[in-house]
Parts: C-alpha cells; sequence; structure tokens
C-alpha cells in the first residue's frame, strides 16, 4: 500500500508527464494587433498573447507549451528559441525620456527594439537605420538592436526608393563585363545577319534596356511576323558571377526615383540593348499569322540585327491615327508598321475568341516633382501601340512555352481558384446563370473555367460577377513543369521577352539557346527556383512601399474633402477603395461603416438592415487617418454617406 508521500509522488510524476505531454515546437506569426499565433508542427495553431509575442519575431521557430489562463482559456507560452531568421531590419530611431528606440518596419509587427547609449554616435531621433538584432527577446520580451547603417532623414527627395532598396536588401548588378563583350564582338561576326528587316522598337519615351523590336509583311495567307529579341544568353552563362547576380536580383527594379537594372547598365542599356542603327545580337521569333489572326507556326533562330528606328507608344499611337509617318521612317518601315497593326488586330480578336484576354485596371503615373514628392498623378491611356506591341509579346511567350516544353522552360503556371473559394466560385456562376458545371471541381479545368469566364465577360451586366470571381484566384506562380495558366486561358505560357529585365526570361533564353545547339537542358533546382520567387517578392515588396510612402504624403498634403472612388478589395476587416482621380487605395474598415454589417465571403459584401457596402460599389470617402511610416492610409465614410452604387 502507497504512503501518503508515495502518492504525492505519483501525483507530481503524472503532472509533469501531462505537461511534457502540453510541449510542442512550432513556427510564428504575427497578426495585425500585438498579439500573434504559433503554427505547431502537426499543424494546429494556438494562440499568443501580447506578453508572449513580445518575446519572438514571426518567423521565429520556437518550443512551447499550452497553458490556461484563469479564465480557461488556452494559449501558447514559450519556453525556448530554436531558430530566428531575422537577423538584419530597418527601422526608425525614435526617444522616450532618455531611452532611444528603433521602431521596427516589419510587415504586421508592432515592435520596439532598445537603441544602447554605445550605438547613439552620430545618430539624432527621426533618423532611419539599418539595424541587427543584437540580444533577442525571448528571455524577458526586451529586445536592443545595434547599428549597422545610418540611412538618414526621410526628408532627402529619393529617401523612399533609397531605403526601399536597401530595406529589402535588393542586391547589385555585377560588373565583371570586359569577358563579355569580348563574346558580343565574335559572336556578332559569326552570326547570320538579317540587317534588312524593317525592324521597330517600341518602348516608354527614354526607355534604355530595349529587349525588342518588330516587324510584320503581309502574304497570301497573312502575314509574317518578326519578333527580334535581345539575346544576353549567348554570352551570359546563368552560373556566371554576372548570371548568379542576375538571379540574386531577379528582375530590374523600378522604383520611383531610381532603376536598377538586373544586369550592368553597359550590357542591359548599351551592348545588348537593341538600339537604332546599331548591330546586336537577337534571337528571332517569326510567326506565321492566318488572316483570321491565327499563329499557326513558329520559327526560332540566332541571328545579327539592326534595328531601323526608335519610337516611343505615344509616337506610333499618333501615326497609326493619323495614317501618317514622318519622313525619317522609311516606306519600308511604314508599311510594316501597317501590316502589324493590321496582323495585331486580328490576334487579338482570334485571342480573344479562344484564350481570355486580362481585363484592363486604370493606371496612374506619379508625376514627381524636383524635391522627389508626387506634385500630380496622368491617367494612363493604353491604345493601339500597346495593342500592338502587347499581342506580339504574348504570342511569342506562348511559342517559346511551346517550343522549350521538352526543354526545360521556366514557366508561369496559373492554377485558377484558391481551393478554398472553389465552392463560392461555383455559387457566384450557378447565380449568374451558368448552366455548363457540374460541380465545383470542374472549374480546375482549363476548358470549363475558360468557358466560365469567357461567358461572363460576354455580357456587362455579369461584370460584377466576374469581378468577384477575380477575387477568389491563386497567385501566378513559376514552375520548371509546363501547366495551364487558367487566367489566361492557355495550356502553358512563360516569360520570354524581356530577357534584360527578368530573370526567368534569360533563363529560358538560356533554355532555347542549348536546344538550338543540341545540347541537353540546364537542371533547375528546387533552392533556385525559391531563391527567385523569394526576390521577385522583395522586388514588389520594395516598390510598394517606396509608392505607398509617396501616396501617404501627397494625401497628407492635400485638403480634407470628399473623394469619389471604386470598392476593389472587400474581406471581414473591410473594404479596399481606389480614388479616382489619382488609383491611391486605402481602407475603409468594418468598424467604419454604420449599423452592424455581415459580411458575406461569396458576394463580398458587408449588409445591414438598409444598407449594403461591397465590391464595385462607388462610394465617397474623406481620409480618417494616414500614418505614413506604415504606409497606411484609411478612410471614413462623410456624415450620412452611404452606398452610392
Amino acid at each position: 500500500m502507497l504512503n501518503t508521500e508515495s502518492l504525492a509522488q505519483l501525483q507530481q510524476l503524472k503532472a509533469d508527464i501531462k505537461q511534457e505531454q502540453r510541449r510542442f515546437t512550432g513556427l510564428v506569426t504575427s497578426s495585425q494587433g500585438t498579439f500573434g499565433f504559433v503554427r505547431a508542427d502537426a499543424g494546429q495553431q494556438h494562440f499568443l498573447p501580447p506578453q508572449e509575442m513580445q518575446k519572438v519575431f514571426p518567423g521565429d521557430r520556437i518550443e512551447f507549451q499550452l497553458k490556461t489562463d484563469d479564465r480557461e482559456r488556452e494559449y501558447a507560452a514559450v519556453e525556448k528559441l530554436l531558430e530566428s531568421p531575422l537577423k538584419v531590419f530597418c527601422g526608425k530611431c525614435i526617444q522616450h525620456g532618455k531611452a532611444w528606440f528603433v521602431d521596427m518596419d516589419l510587415p504586421r509587427l508592432s515592435r520596439k527594439l532598445f537603441l544602447p547609449p554605445s550605438q547613439r554616435n552620430g545618430i539624432k531621433p527621426g533618423d532611419w537605420l539599418q539595424c541587427q538584432v543584437s540580444r533577442h527577446p525571448v528571455k524577458d520580451g526586451k529586445g536592443q538592436a545595434s547599428v549597422r547603417k545610418n540611412l538618414g532623414q526621410d526628408s532627402v527627395a529619393d529617401f523612399p526608393s533609397r531605403y526601399a532598396s536597401i530595406n529589402f536588401q535588393l542586391s547589385q548588378a555585377s560588373n565583371a563585363i570586359t569577358e563579355i563583350s569580348a563574346k558580343i564582338a565574335e559572336q556578332l561576326t559569326q552570326r547570320p545577319e538579317q540587317r534588312a528587316l524593317p525592324l521597330v522598337s517600341i518602348d516608354p519615351p527614354g526607355a534604355g534596356d530595349i529587349d525588342d523590336a518588330l516587324s510584320a509583311e503581309k502574304t497570301d495567307a497573312g502575314w509574317e511576323v518578326t519578333i527580334a529579341i535581345a539575346d544576353p544568353a549567348s554570352v551570359i552563362d546563368v552560373g556566371s558571377k554576372t548570371g548568379i547576380a542576375a538571379l540574386q536580383r531577379a528582375a530590374t527594379a523600378y522604383l520611383p526615383h531610381r532603376h536598377s537594372p538586373m544586369l550592368p547598365c553597359e550590357l542591359s542599356h548599351d551592348q545588348l540593348s537593341l538600339l537604332a542603327s546599331q548591330s546586336r545580337l537577337a534571337v528571332l521569333c517569326q510567326l506565321s499569322v492566318a488572316s483570321s489572326g491565327e499563329v499557326t507556326a513558329a520559327r526560332f533562330a540566332n541571328a545579327a540585327i539592326n534595328s531601323r528606328a526608335q519610337l516611343s507608344y505615344a509616337e506610333l499611337e499618333h501615326y497609326l491615327q493619323e495614317q501618317q509617318f514622318p519622313e525619317t521612317l522609311d516606306t519600308d518601315i511604314q508599311q510594316s508598321l501597317l501590316n502589324l497593326d493590321q496582323a495585331t488586330r486580328q490576334m487579338q480578336q482570334w485571342r480573344r475568341e479562344h484564350y481570355l484576354l486580362v481585363d484592363d485596371r486604370p493606371e496612374f503615373h506619379m508625376n514627381l516633382a524636383s524635391d522627389g514628392r508626387i506634385e500630380g498623378f496622368t491617367p494612363v491611356t493604353k491604345g493601339a501601340a500597346n495593342r500592338l506591341v502587347e499581342e506580339c509579346m504574348v504570342a511569342t511567350n506562348l511559342a517559346a512555352a511551346r517550343e522549350l516544353r521538352d526543354a526545360g522552360g521556366l514557366y508561369k503556371v496559373h492554377a485558377g481558384f484558391r481551393p478554398e473559394k472553389l465552392k463560392d466560385a461555383a455559387s457566384i456562376l450557378q447565380e449568374s446563370g451558368f448552366t455548363e458545371l457540374e460541380q465545383a471541381e470542374d472549374l480546375n479545368s482549363l476548358q470549363t473555367y475558360r468557358s466560365a469566364i469567357s461567358w461572363l465577360g460576354a455580357s456587362k451586366e455579369h461584370q460584377h460577377h466576374k469581378n468577384i470571381l477575380s477575387r477568389f484566384l491563386q497567385r501566378t506562380a513559376l514552375s520548371s513543369q509546363p501547366g495551364p495558366h487558367l487566367g489566361m486561358g492557355v495550356e502553358a505560357y512563360l516569360g520570354f521577352t524581356s530577357p534584360l529585365r527578368r530573370y526567368s526570361d534569360l533563363f529560358n533564353h538560356a533554355q532555347l539557346q542549348r536546344k538550338l545547339a543540341g545540347q541537353p537542358p540546364l537542371a533547375l533546382e528546387s533552392a533556385t527556383l525559391q531563391q527567385l520567387e523569394a526576390s521577385l517578392g522583395a522586388l514588389r515588396s520594395a516598390s510598394y512601399w517606396a509608392e505607398q510612402w509617396l501616396k501617404c504624403d501627397y494625401l497628407q498634403r492635400q485638403p480634407a474633402i470628399p473623394m469619389t472612388g471604386r470598392v476593389v478589395q472587400a474581406n471581414p476587416f473591410g473594404l479596399v477603395v481606389r480614388l479616382d482621380d489619382s488609383g491611391i487605395e486605402g481602407i475603409l474598415e468594418k468598424r467604419a461603416l454604420p449599423g452592424k454589417p455581415r459580411f458575406s465571403p461569396t458576394k463580398l459584401r458587408f449588409s445591414s438592415e438598409d444598407q449594403h457596402f461591397g465590391l464595385d460599389d462607388r462610394l465617397t470617402v474623406e481620409i480618417s487617418s494616414i500614418q505614413r511610416d506604415k504606409r497606411q492610409i484609411l478612410f471614413k465614410l462623410p456624415e450620412k454617406a452611404g452606398d452610392e452604387s
């Protein structure tokens, strides 16, 4: 028989075992508030209250214990830090009394790290800093930072772009070009010459990295369209220093105050750019286009070319509208441009009937003053010149996707609807009257998806339903295996026409060159693909950061007046409203809506007893608050204002 002491030991042992069973490892994620979550390795997600979230950063791997508070609510308590990927970050120096801190500039995280006196030399409050985590807060929730670089005050003209480049760690292009220059000269002497083609490049004004030039000839069956693409892959090995640097950069960074090229400027803006009247290496994509607009054949070949002219979109638009060309363009060029106009009109019509066209959204050009701030916006209009170039690029990319199907192409795959939104998508289609859908999973097939979107697009009354479905879609992903691009309605698609500016296109050029030479394709490691996706994500984030900073600054300087806009996104937390005169987007939070509205995840709409707010609605809004440092714009409804749709 057990004595009292033995019973106590047994009970303690059971308690210890129970506690041990409630210990897990997992990954920390943040929220919009001060709390967070940890996702256990087994998949379950657990709540991290503010006092525990203060001990960790998003992305940390931790060991945690499940506990219950005095109200019997379960939460995760941090036990041990296993790994923290956050080493370097940027933020703003702030002062509270005698204490100095760095307000960390990280998405969905409000956190300040202590800046010791030894780190304050030459720094003043308001400076933006690049820092390193010198003491992780896991022990007591009090972290510290050391300064790597003082980025200065945000009043400098190019600050948003310069800061975004450093914050998102955009790498610099390699400058090792001497050997490449020699290769270019050698290749030009060996290439078949196609210098008589009336090729013309069409780009924005001032463009230097010219990837393509176009020409077209009328035939009895339709047209022969030639797209000449710059050819860096013939002289840049993707495994070389320059090639690896291009992979790390992923693409040319287009920030408001600066463009950072993927390849060295000496190459992308000079020796490899298809500048007018210069001998250049090129890959020719020669398309046979039927009078219906269908591309019936495509051929790829290496060549040495001379682009005959360089036009801007606005110049070509004017020439096509007036059907009159300047004397500086010879008759061969003029006729070629007219042929291109006719051919691409038919090509777009054929694509509209057989594939899917992506809807254009209103775009605005930011006009920057000498101090680097926005002084206004100009609407971007697209016409015949844009259509002409776009159809040639799409046709070339489609042809390259077919050419590289068995040669290791890097594809753009669009899988359609997010799995959790399939049933909602089916419900919207049934509500709109689409009858070809037997079960929601059918929307995963290219044919059914294409039929559904084409059917909605054929009628203006269903445009709203089409817009709802577009918010249920997955993002396009890069893949080493060909797969459907449902958004475009095609069996396979990849990037090929911008090898000076996008690494995926450069890689595809390298694979084509190997195929033309009878060599096996390059292997694409999964780690390389992940690195490319991560670098592209950093580019998008850097561009958004800089542009949103400038837009916040712009709105802060505008008079407080009502503004009109359209709802372009809706989720359970609120609405995103895009302003009509600038394209600036801000958030109208759920709590700013009248009454107690309920959100429909199917219709993307908030509804109360007498009012409705949702996707595509036109609203009048006012500024509620702007936090420039956090790039956040919040709207509110004017007094007694409601849905104007």
